[in-house]
Protein backbone atom coordinates (compact mmCIF):
# COMPACT_ATOMS: atom_id res chain seq x y z
CA UNK A 1 0.00 0.00 0.00
CA UNK A 2 2.79 2.43 1.12
CA UNK A 3 5.19 1.33 -2.08
CA UNK A 4 1.42 2.26 -4.37
CA UNK A 5 1.01 5.25 -2.57
CA UNK A 6 4.81 6.72 -3.29
CA UNK A 7 3.97 5.74 -6.75
CA UNK A 8 0.90 7.85 -7.45
CA UNK A 9 2.83 10.75 -5.87
CA UNK A 10 5.77 10.29 -7.85
CA UNK A 11 3.61 10.09 -10.66
CA UNK A 12 1.79 13.21 -10.01
CA UNK A 13 5.10 14.86 -9.19
CA UNK A 14 6.15 14.00 -12.44
CA UNK A 15 2.99 15.02 -14.06
CA UNK A 16 3.21 18.47 -12.86
CA UNK A 17 6.85 18.85 -13.72
CA UNK A 18 6.04 18.20 -17.58
CA UNK A 19 2.84 20.55 -17.50
CA UNK A 20 5.51 23.11 -15.47
CA UNK A 21 8.05 22.93 -18.23
CA UNK A 22 5.32 23.10 -21.40
CA UNK A 23 4.16 26.23 -19.28
CA UNK A 24 7.55 28.06 -19.47
CA UNK A 25 7.99 26.75 -22.68
CA UNK A 26 4.79 28.47 -23.91
CA UNK A 27 5.51 31.94 -22.07
CA UNK A 28 4.13 31.24 -18.53
CA UNK A 29 7.35 31.73 -16.78
CA UNK A 30 6.44 33.79 -13.61
CA UNK A 31 7.77 37.40 -13.60
CA UNK A 32 9.83 38.76 -10.59
CA UNK A 33 8.42 40.89 -8.70
CA UNK A 34 9.70 44.70 -7.53
CA UNK A 35 6.33 45.70 -5.33
CA UNK A 36 5.37 45.14 -1.72
CA UNK A 37 2.21 45.87 -0.09
CA UNK A 38 2.01 49.47 1.30
CA UNK A 39 -0.85 50.69 3.58
CA UNK A 40 -1.71 54.03 1.77
CA UNK A 41 -0.39 53.84 -1.92
CA UNK A 42 -1.31 50.15 -2.69
CA UNK A 43 2.28 48.74 -3.92
CA UNK A 44 5.45 50.70 -4.01
CA UNK A 45 8.58 49.48 -4.90
CA UNK A 46 10.64 47.10 -3.12
CA UNK A 47 13.47 49.26 -2.18
CA UNK A 48 17.09 48.26 -3.08
CA UNK A 49 15.36 45.21 -5.37
CA UNK A 50 17.12 43.82 -8.31
CA UNK A 51 15.77 41.66 -10.71
CA UNK A 52 15.18 41.28 -14.60
CA UNK A 53 12.44 40.55 -16.40
CA UNK A 54 12.59 38.64 -20.28
CA UNK A 55 9.91 38.79 -23.00
CA UNK A 56 10.04 37.67 -26.60
CA UNK A 57 10.68 41.92 -27.42
CA UNK A 58 12.75 42.87 -24.27
CA UNK A 59 15.18 41.73 -21.58
CA UNK A 60 15.24 44.67 -18.95
CA UNK A 61 17.50 44.37 -16.09
CA UNK A 62 15.84 46.76 -13.02
CA UNK A 63 18.23 47.87 -10.17
CA UNK A 64 16.34 49.60 -7.33
CA UNK A 65 17.69 52.34 -5.01
CA UNK A 66 17.17 52.53 -1.14
CA UNK A 67 14.34 55.26 -1.81
CA UNK A 68 12.54 53.23 -3.34
CA UNK A 69 13.24 54.74 -6.47
CA UNK A 70 14.68 53.14 -10.08
CA UNK A 71 18.53 54.51 -10.42
CA UNK A 72 21.52 55.02 -8.34
CA UNK A 73 21.44 56.35 -5.09
CA UNK A 74 19.40 59.82 -4.37
CA UNK A 75 20.16 61.96 -1.29
CA UNK A 76 17.53 64.13 0.31
CA UNK A 77 19.25 67.25 -0.03
CA UNK A 78 20.95 67.38 -3.41
CA UNK A 79 24.55 68.71 -4.44
CA UNK A 80 25.37 72.49 -3.89
CA UNK A 81 23.97 74.12 -7.48
CA UNK A 82 21.75 71.57 -8.44
CA UNK A 83 18.58 71.88 -10.06
CA UNK A 84 16.10 68.78 -9.70
CA UNK A 85 13.52 67.15 -11.62
CA UNK A 86 11.31 65.04 -10.23
CA UNK A 87 9.28 62.59 -13.12
CA UNK A 88 5.84 61.04 -11.85
CA UNK A 89 3.76 58.40 -13.67
CA UNK A 90 3.57 54.33 -14.32
CA UNK A 91 5.17 51.72 -16.23
CA UNK A 92 6.04 54.75 -18.93
CA UNK A 93 8.09 56.68 -16.63
CA UNK A 94 9.57 53.40 -14.18
CA UNK A 95 10.95 52.12 -17.90
CA UNK A 96 9.02 48.61 -17.57
CA UNK A 97 10.31 48.00 -21.26
CA UNK A 98 14.21 49.40 -21.56
CA UNK A 99 17.10 49.25 -19.69
CA UNK A 100 17.90 51.97 -17.33
CA UNK A 101 20.31 53.50 -19.79
CA UNK A 102 17.74 53.34 -22.72
CA UNK A 103 14.99 55.42 -20.29
CA UNK A 104 14.14 58.55 -21.80
CA UNK A 105 14.66 60.45 -18.38
CA UNK A 106 18.41 58.95 -18.28
CA UNK A 107 19.20 60.10 -22.07
CA UNK A 108 17.28 63.79 -20.91
CA UNK A 109 19.74 63.56 -17.76
CA UNK A 110 22.85 62.79 -19.85
CA UNK A 111 21.96 65.25 -22.55
CA UNK A 112 21.63 67.86 -19.89
CA UNK A 113 24.54 67.40 -17.99
CA UNK A 114 26.43 67.14 -21.98
CA UNK A 115 24.96 70.72 -22.14
CA UNK A 116 26.41 72.26 -19.03
CA UNK A 117 23.14 71.81 -16.57
CA UNK A 118 24.11 70.94 -13.27
CA UNK A 119 20.76 68.99 -12.87
CA UNK A 120 19.93 65.73 -10.83
CA UNK A 121 16.46 63.71 -12.30
CA UNK A 122 14.49 61.52 -9.98
CA UNK A 123 12.39 58.73 -11.33
CA UNK A 124 9.07 58.38 -9.20
CA UNK A 125 7.43 55.78 -11.51
CA UNK A 126 5.70 52.82 -10.57
CA UNK A 127 3.80 50.46 -12.64
CA UNK A 128 0.28 49.98 -12.17
CA UNK A 129 0.10 53.56 -10.77
CA UNK A 130 -2.96 55.84 -11.66
CA UNK A 131 -2.77 59.56 -11.05
CA UNK A 132 -4.29 59.26 -7.32
CA UNK A 133 -1.72 56.97 -6.17
CA UNK A 134 0.49 59.07 -7.85
CA UNK A 135 -1.21 62.23 -6.16
CA UNK A 136 -0.71 60.42 -2.83
CA UNK A 137 3.18 59.02 -3.66
CA UNK A 138 4.00 63.13 -4.48
CA UNK A 139 2.51 64.31 -1.60
CA UNK A 140 3.78 61.57 0.98
CA UNK A 141 7.30 61.01 -0.66
CA UNK A 142 8.15 63.28 -3.83
CA UNK A 143 8.16 66.22 -2.45
CA UNK A 144 10.78 65.55 0.46
CA UNK A 145 12.86 65.67 -2.13
CA UNK A 146 12.72 69.25 -2.66
CA UNK A 147 12.43 69.35 -6.82
CA UNK A 148 12.16 72.23 -8.57
CA UNK A 149 10.21 70.56 -11.20
CA UNK A 150 7.78 67.83 -11.40
CA UNK A 151 7.28 65.90 -14.49
CA UNK A 152 3.81 63.81 -14.65
CA UNK A 153 3.32 61.77 -17.16
CA UNK A 154 0.01 60.68 -17.48
CA UNK A 155 -1.56 57.96 -20.00
CA UNK A 156 -4.57 56.59 -20.91
CA UNK A 157 -4.90 53.62 -18.84
CA UNK A 158 -5.00 55.61 -15.63
CA UNK A 159 -8.34 57.48 -16.40
CA UNK A 160 -10.72 54.70 -15.36
CA UNK A 161 -8.53 52.80 -12.64
CA UNK A 162 -8.37 56.78 -10.96
CA UNK A 163 -12.49 55.87 -9.68
CA UNK A 164 -11.98 52.18 -8.51
CA UNK A 165 -11.05 50.56 -5.13
CA UNK A 166 -8.76 47.66 -6.23
CA UNK A 167 -6.30 47.25 -9.53
CA UNK A 168 -7.67 43.56 -10.49
CA UNK A 169 -6.79 41.95 -7.03
CA UNK A 170 -4.66 44.76 -5.52
CA UNK A 171 -6.27 47.00 -3.47
CA UNK A 172 -5.69 50.49 -4.10
CA UNK A 173 -6.16 54.47 -3.18
CA UNK A 174 -9.51 55.43 -4.30
CA UNK A 175 -11.12 59.54 -4.52
CA UNK A 176 -14.74 60.33 -5.13
CA UNK A 177 -16.14 63.48 -6.14
CA UNK A 178 -18.46 65.74 -3.66
CA UNK A 179 -19.83 68.46 -5.73
CA UNK A 180 -16.20 69.42 -7.24
CA UNK A 181 -14.48 68.73 -4.16
CA UNK A 182 -12.39 65.57 -3.83
CA UNK A 183 -13.03 62.19 -0.51
CA UNK A 184 -10.95 59.81 -0.19
CA UNK A 185 -12.29 56.51 0.80
CA UNK A 186 -10.71 54.58 3.57
CA UNK A 187 -7.19 56.23 4.39
CA UNK A 188 -5.64 52.53 5.26
CA UNK A 189 -5.83 49.45 2.90
CA UNK A 190 -6.00 46.18 3.91
CA UNK A 191 -3.09 43.92 3.40
CA UNK A 192 -3.76 41.23 0.86
CA UNK A 193 -0.77 39.23 2.74
CA UNK A 194 1.92 37.78 1.20
CA UNK A 195 1.70 35.87 -2.27
CA UNK A 196 1.81 32.31 -1.80
CA UNK A 197 5.34 31.26 -2.84
CA UNK A 198 4.05 28.32 -5.55
CA UNK A 199 1.97 31.53 -7.07
CA UNK A 200 5.14 33.65 -7.32
CA UNK A 201 7.71 31.06 -8.25
CA UNK A 202 6.02 28.61 -10.80
CA UNK A 203 4.60 28.64 -14.21
CA UNK A 204 1.37 26.35 -12.79
CA UNK A 205 1.32 29.44 -9.92
CA UNK A 206 1.71 32.31 -12.95
CA UNK A 207 -0.86 30.25 -15.24
CA UNK A 208 -3.31 30.32 -12.16
CA UNK A 209 -3.13 33.55 -11.29
CA UNK A 210 -3.53 35.17 -15.04
CA UNK A 211 -6.66 32.89 -15.21
CA UNK A 212 -7.54 34.55 -12.25
CA UNK A 213 -6.85 38.06 -13.53
CA UNK A 214 -8.89 36.96 -16.72
CA UNK A 215 -11.98 36.11 -14.39
CA UNK A 216 -11.36 39.51 -12.51
CA UNK A 217 -11.48 41.18 -15.33
CA UNK A 218 -15.13 40.52 -16.30
CA UNK A 219 -15.66 42.81 -13.21
CA UNK A 220 -14.23 45.99 -15.13
CA UNK A 221 -15.96 45.27 -18.68
CA UNK A 222 -19.01 47.14 -20.26
CA UNK A 223 -21.02 46.30 -23.33
CA UNK A 224 -21.89 49.01 -25.90
CA UNK A 225 -23.54 48.13 -28.98
CA UNK A 226 -23.32 44.27 -28.28
CA UNK A 227 -19.84 44.11 -28.28
CA UNK A 228 -17.92 43.83 -25.15
CA UNK A 229 -15.45 46.70 -23.96
CA UNK A 230 -12.58 46.57 -21.47
CA UNK A 231 -13.33 49.49 -19.37
CA UNK A 232 -8.82 50.45 -18.85
CA UNK A 233 -8.98 51.09 -22.70
CA UNK A 234 -12.68 52.84 -23.28
CA UNK A 235 -10.91 56.42 -23.36
CA UNK A 236 -10.18 55.46 -27.37
CA UNK A 237 -13.69 55.07 -28.02
CA UNK A 238 -15.82 57.97 -29.90
CA UNK A 239 -18.80 56.31 -28.10
CA UNK A 240 -17.57 56.89 -24.55
CA UNK A 241 -19.81 55.22 -22.04
CA UNK A 242 -21.01 56.49 -19.05
CA UNK A 243 -18.56 55.37 -16.48
CA UNK A 244 -15.49 56.98 -18.45
CA UNK A 245 -17.18 60.41 -18.75
CA UNK A 246 -17.84 60.12 -15.15
CA UNK A 247 -13.95 58.95 -14.64
CA UNK A 248 -12.70 61.86 -16.60
CA UNK A 249 -13.99 64.57 -14.03
CA UNK A 250 -12.44 62.44 -11.12
CA UNK A 251 -9.27 62.52 -13.34
CA UNK A 252 -9.39 66.39 -13.53
CA UNK A 253 -9.80 67.10 -9.93
CA UNK A 254 -7.09 64.96 -9.13
CA UNK A 255 -4.73 66.70 -11.63
CA UNK A 256 -5.89 70.45 -10.02
CA UNK A 257 -4.71 68.65 -6.52
CA UNK A 258 -1.68 67.73 -8.06
CA UNK A 259 -0.58 70.68 -9.59
CA UNK A 260 -1.24 73.04 -6.51
CA UNK A 261 0.55 70.60 -3.96
CA UNK A 262 3.73 71.29 -6.38
CA UNK A 263 2.95 75.23 -6.73
CA UNK A 264 2.39 75.19 -2.45
CA UNK A 265 6.00 73.53 -2.63
CA UNK A 266 7.59 76.48 -4.61
CA UNK A 267 8.43 74.15 -7.33
CA UNK A 268 6.40 73.96 -11.31
CA UNK A 269 4.39 71.77 -12.55
CA UNK A 270 4.34 69.86 -16.13
CA UNK A 271 2.91 67.19 -17.59
CA UNK A 272 4.37 65.22 -20.25
CA UNK A 273 1.84 63.66 -22.19
CA UNK A 274 1.93 59.92 -23.28
CA UNK A 275 0.36 59.01 -26.72
CA UNK A 276 -0.58 55.76 -27.47
CA UNK A 277 0.44 53.16 -29.83
CA UNK A 278 -2.18 53.61 -31.89
CA UNK A 279 -2.22 57.49 -32.25
CA UNK A 280 1.71 57.53 -33.60
CA UNK A 281 1.71 54.22 -35.47
CA UNK A 282 -1.80 53.53 -36.86
CA UNK A 283 -1.78 49.90 -35.63
CA UNK A 284 -3.87 47.65 -37.91
CA UNK A 285 -5.71 45.90 -35.04
CA UNK A 286 -7.68 47.68 -31.91
CA UNK A 287 -6.15 47.50 -28.70
CA UNK A 288 -6.32 43.80 -26.70
CA UNK A 289 -9.33 45.42 -24.53
CA UNK A 290 -11.62 46.00 -27.68
CA UNK A 291 -11.12 43.12 -29.71
CA UNK A 292 -14.80 43.61 -31.03
CA UNK A 293 -14.68 46.79 -31.98
CA UNK A 294 -13.23 48.37 -35.57
CA UNK A 295 -10.56 51.36 -36.15
CA UNK A 296 -13.49 53.80 -37.22
CA UNK A 297 -15.28 53.53 -33.50
CA UNK A 298 -11.60 54.82 -32.00
CA UNK A 299 -10.44 57.81 -32.03
CA UNK A 300 -6.91 57.30 -30.84
CA UNK A 301 -5.85 60.93 -29.93
CA UNK A 302 -8.81 61.68 -27.82
CA UNK A 303 -7.04 60.41 -24.86
CA UNK A 304 -4.26 62.95 -25.49
CA UNK A 305 -5.71 65.59 -26.51
CA UNK A 306 -7.91 65.65 -23.47
CA UNK A 307 -5.51 65.20 -20.99
CA UNK A 308 -3.62 68.14 -22.56
CA UNK A 309 -6.76 70.22 -21.75
CA UNK A 310 -7.55 69.50 -18.31
CA UNK A 311 -3.28 70.01 -17.19
CA UNK A 312 -3.33 73.21 -18.88
CA UNK A 313 -6.49 74.20 -17.15
CA UNK A 314 -5.48 72.77 -13.66
CA UNK A 315 -2.01 74.82 -13.89
CA UNK A 316 0.86 72.05 -15.36
CA UNK A 317 3.01 73.33 -18.52
CA UNK A 318 2.10 70.96 -21.18
CA UNK A 319 4.84 68.74 -23.17
CA UNK A 320 3.19 66.85 -25.67
CA UNK A 321 5.46 64.73 -27.68
CA UNK A 322 2.74 63.61 -30.20
CA UNK A 323 4.12 65.69 -32.97
CA UNK A 324 7.77 64.46 -32.60
CA UNK A 325 6.76 60.70 -32.11
CA UNK A 326 4.54 60.36 -35.15
CA UNK A 327 6.75 62.67 -37.96
CA UNK A 328 9.45 60.09 -36.52
CA UNK A 329 7.27 57.17 -36.92
CA UNK A 330 6.00 58.78 -40.77
CA UNK A 331 9.91 58.37 -41.72
CA UNK A 332 9.43 54.56 -41.30
CA UNK A 333 10.83 53.65 -37.21
CA UNK A 334 9.06 51.71 -35.37
CA UNK A 335 8.89 53.70 -31.66
CA UNK A 336 6.54 51.46 -29.50
CA UNK A 337 6.93 47.59 -29.57
CA UNK A 338 4.44 45.48 -31.43
CA UNK A 339 3.22 43.07 -29.22
CA UNK A 340 3.93 45.33 -25.59
CA UNK A 341 2.60 48.83 -25.82
CA UNK A 342 5.59 50.97 -24.04
CA UNK A 343 8.04 52.47 -25.93
CA UNK A 344 11.13 50.70 -27.20
CA UNK A 345 14.58 52.37 -27.26
CA UNK A 346 14.10 54.28 -30.23
CA UNK A 347 10.71 55.68 -28.57
CA UNK A 348 12.11 56.51 -25.35
CA UNK A 349 15.29 58.56 -27.32
CA UNK A 350 12.23 60.68 -29.48
CA UNK A 351 11.08 61.60 -25.89
CA UNK A 352 14.09 62.82 -24.38
CA UNK A 353 15.01 65.01 -27.69
CA UNK A 354 11.36 66.37 -27.22
CA UNK A 355 12.27 67.27 -23.77
CA UNK A 356 15.30 68.32 -23.85
CA UNK A 357 14.15 71.30 -26.44
CA UNK A 358 11.62 72.60 -24.31
CA UNK A 359 13.88 72.46 -20.84
CA UNK A 360 16.32 74.35 -22.71
CA UNK A 361 14.09 76.84 -23.34
CA UNK A 362 14.81 80.33 -21.29
CA UNK A 363 11.69 79.91 -19.56
CA UNK A 364 12.68 76.84 -17.60
CA UNK A 365 16.49 75.62 -17.24
CA UNK A 366 17.96 77.70 -20.57
CA UNK A 367 20.58 76.61 -22.44
CA UNK A 368 23.00 75.41 -20.12
CA UNK A 369 27.38 76.97 -19.89
CA UNK A 370 27.46 74.28 -23.18
CA UNK A 371 24.75 74.95 -25.52
CA UNK A 372 26.60 73.57 -28.63
CA UNK A 373 26.42 70.48 -27.02
CA UNK A 374 23.56 70.29 -25.61
CA UNK A 375 21.32 68.62 -28.85
CA UNK A 376 23.88 66.44 -29.52
CA UNK A 377 21.47 63.76 -27.24
CA UNK A 378 22.83 60.67 -29.65
CA UNK A 379 26.55 61.39 -28.58
CA UNK A 380 25.55 61.02 -25.03
CA UNK A 381 23.00 58.34 -25.61
CA UNK A 382 23.95 54.60 -25.44
CA UNK A 383 26.12 53.27 -28.64
CA UNK A 384 23.58 51.20 -30.86
CA UNK A 385 24.13 47.71 -31.16
CA UNK A 386 26.98 46.04 -33.18
CA UNK A 387 25.74 44.79 -36.40
CA UNK A 388 25.75 41.13 -37.63
CA UNK A 389 23.98 38.58 -38.55
CA UNK A 390 20.53 38.09 -36.68
CA UNK A 391 20.32 35.05 -33.62
CA UNK A 392 17.42 34.09 -35.41
CA UNK A 393 19.63 32.84 -38.40
CA UNK A 394 23.02 32.12 -36.47
CA UNK A 395 20.83 29.58 -33.60
CA UNK A 396 19.59 27.23 -36.48
CA UNK A 397 22.98 27.29 -38.74
CA UNK A 398 24.93 26.24 -35.24
CA UNK A 399 22.11 23.59 -34.53
CA UNK A 400 22.35 22.26 -37.78
CA UNK A 401 25.95 22.34 -38.29
CA UNK A 402 26.57 20.13 -34.55
CA UNK A 403 23.76 17.83 -35.74
CA UNK A 404 25.03 17.67 -39.18
CA UNK A 405 28.61 16.67 -37.82
CA UNK A 406 27.38 14.10 -35.62
CA UNK A 407 25.15 12.34 -38.10
CA UNK A 408 28.12 12.49 -40.20
CA UNK A 409 30.18 10.49 -37.22
CA UNK A 410 27.80 8.28 -36.26
CA UNK A 411 26.79 7.12 -39.78
CA UNK A 412 29.41 4.94 -41.58
CA UNK A 413 30.55 5.72 -45.06
CA UNK A 414 28.27 9.24 -44.85
CA UNK A 415 29.55 12.25 -47.06
CA UNK A 416 30.63 15.42 -44.44
CA UNK A 417 28.82 17.89 -46.84
CA UNK A 418 25.92 15.92 -48.06
CA UNK A 419 25.24 15.02 -44.05
CA UNK A 420 25.52 18.85 -43.00
CA UNK A 421 23.16 19.86 -45.70
CA UNK A 422 20.80 16.86 -45.05
CA UNK A 423 20.34 18.09 -41.63
CA UNK A 424 20.49 21.91 -42.42
CA UNK A 425 17.70 21.52 -44.76
CA UNK A 426 15.78 19.85 -41.77
CA UNK A 427 16.46 21.87 -39.00
CA UNK A 428 15.53 24.86 -41.82
CA UNK A 429 11.92 23.10 -42.63
CA UNK A 430 11.26 23.07 -38.84
CA UNK A 431 12.63 26.49 -38.13
CA UNK A 432 10.56 27.94 -41.35
CA UNK A 433 7.53 26.68 -39.46
CA UNK A 434 7.83 27.88 -36.47
CA UNK A 435 8.83 31.57 -37.30
CA UNK A 436 5.90 31.34 -40.09
CA UNK A 437 3.47 30.27 -37.06
CA UNK A 438 4.84 33.00 -35.01
CA UNK A 439 3.85 35.43 -37.65
CA UNK A 440 0.67 33.93 -38.05
CA UNK A 441 0.17 34.22 -34.24
CA UNK A 442 1.33 37.98 -34.31
CA UNK A 443 -1.39 39.10 -36.58
CA UNK A 444 -4.04 37.93 -34.54
CA UNK A 445 -5.64 38.99 -31.99
CA UNK A 446 -4.83 38.14 -28.10
CA UNK A 447 -8.64 36.34 -27.87
CA UNK A 448 -7.60 34.53 -31.35
CA UNK A 449 -4.05 33.92 -30.39
CA UNK A 450 -5.19 31.86 -27.00
CA UNK A 451 -7.90 30.13 -28.77
CA UNK A 452 -5.48 28.86 -31.39
CA UNK A 453 -2.69 28.01 -29.26
CA UNK A 454 -5.24 25.80 -27.26
CA UNK A 455 -6.46 24.23 -30.37
CA UNK A 456 -3.31 23.03 -31.46
CA UNK A 457 -1.94 21.94 -28.07
CA UNK A 458 -5.19 19.95 -28.26
CA UNK A 459 -4.26 18.31 -31.64
CA UNK A 460 -0.95 17.37 -30.89
CA UNK A 461 -2.39 15.75 -27.57
CA UNK A 462 -5.28 13.68 -29.36
CA UNK A 463 -2.38 13.01 -32.54
CA UNK A 464 0.08 11.30 -29.75
CA UNK A 465 -2.86 9.54 -28.27
CA UNK A 466 -3.94 8.35 -31.66
CA UNK A 467 -0.94 7.55 -32.65
CA UNK A 468 -0.03 5.30 -29.49
CA UNK A 469 -3.14 4.30 -28.40
CA UNK A 470 -2.32 0.17 -29.60
CA UNK A 471 0.35 0.87 -27.53
CA UNK A 472 -1.05 2.30 -24.21
CA UNK A 473 -2.38 -1.39 -22.83
CA UNK A 474 1.10 -2.44 -22.64
CA UNK A 475 2.61 0.93 -21.47
CA UNK A 476 0.02 0.67 -18.50
CA UNK A 477 1.07 -2.50 -17.87
CA UNK A 478 4.15 -2.14 -17.55
CA UNK A 479 3.19 0.71 -15.39
CA UNK A 480 1.13 -1.12 -12.91
CA UNK A 481 4.09 -4.13 -12.83
CA UNK A 482 6.55 -1.15 -11.74
CA UNK A 483 3.92 -0.15 -9.16
CA UNK A 484 2.94 -3.56 -7.48
CA UNK A 485 6.32 -4.74 -7.41
CA UNK A 486 7.09 -1.54 -5.19
CA UNK A 487 9.68 0.14 -7.63
CA UNK A 488 8.59 3.58 -7.65
CA UNK A 489 12.00 5.06 -7.02
CA UNK A 490 12.56 3.95 -10.68
CA UNK A 491 9.47 5.59 -12.20
CA UNK A 492 11.04 8.91 -13.23
CA UNK A 493 13.02 6.25 -15.93
CA UNK A 494 10.83 4.76 -16.90
CA UNK A 495 8.43 7.59 -18.09
CA UNK A 496 11.81 9.31 -19.59
CA UNK A 497 11.98 5.67 -21.59
CA UNK A 498 8.73 5.30 -22.29
CA UNK A 499 8.10 8.96 -23.50
CA UNK A 500 11.34 8.74 -26.15
CA UNK A 501 9.77 5.48 -27.09
CA UNK A 502 6.64 7.02 -27.59
CA UNK A 503 7.76 10.13 -29.83
CA UNK A 504 10.01 7.52 -31.79
CA UNK A 505 6.76 5.67 -32.53
CA UNK A 506 4.74 9.07 -33.40
CA UNK A 507 7.77 10.56 -35.69
CA UNK A 508 7.73 7.13 -37.69
CA UNK A 509 3.69 7.31 -38.28
CA UNK A 510 3.67 10.36 -39.93
CA UNK A 511 6.49 12.43 -42.43
CA UNK A 512 4.93 15.62 -41.44
CA UNK A 513 5.37 15.74 -37.49
CA UNK A 514 9.01 13.61 -37.91
CA UNK A 515 11.12 16.55 -39.18
CA UNK A 516 9.91 18.18 -35.62
CA UNK A 517 10.60 15.43 -33.30
CA UNK A 518 13.73 13.54 -35.48
CA UNK A 519 15.34 17.63 -34.82
CA UNK A 520 14.89 17.21 -30.86
CA UNK A 521 16.96 13.83 -31.31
Amino acid sequence: MINRLLGYLVTLALLLLVFEGCLRLGGCAPAPAINRFHPTLGWEKEPAARTARSTSEFDVTFAINGAGMRGAEVAKDRAAGARRVLFVGDSFTLGYAVNEDDLFLRLFERALRAGGHEVEILNGGTEGYSTDQELLWLEEQGLSYAPDFVVLAPYLNDVYWNTQESYFDKPKPCFTLAGNALARGAAALADPGKTPWWRAHTAIGSFVQKLRLLRLSGRHTVKIGGQKAFLEDAPLLKAEPAQIEAAWRVTGELLKRFAAAVLASGARPLALIIPNRWEIHGDATPPRGLPGFSLEQLDAGAPTRRFADLCAQAGFTVIDPCAALAAQAAAGERLYYEKDWHWNAAGNRVVAEVLLERFSAPDLLGPGSNPAAAPALAAVAPAAAPGGIAPWIVVPALIALLLGLFYWRSVKGENPVLAVLKVALLVAFVAGVIFGFQRLMDALSPAARTGLGWALALLVVLFIVWKTARRLGSITELYGSFLRRGHWYLLPLLVVVLSIGMLLVVAASSPFVAPFIYTLF
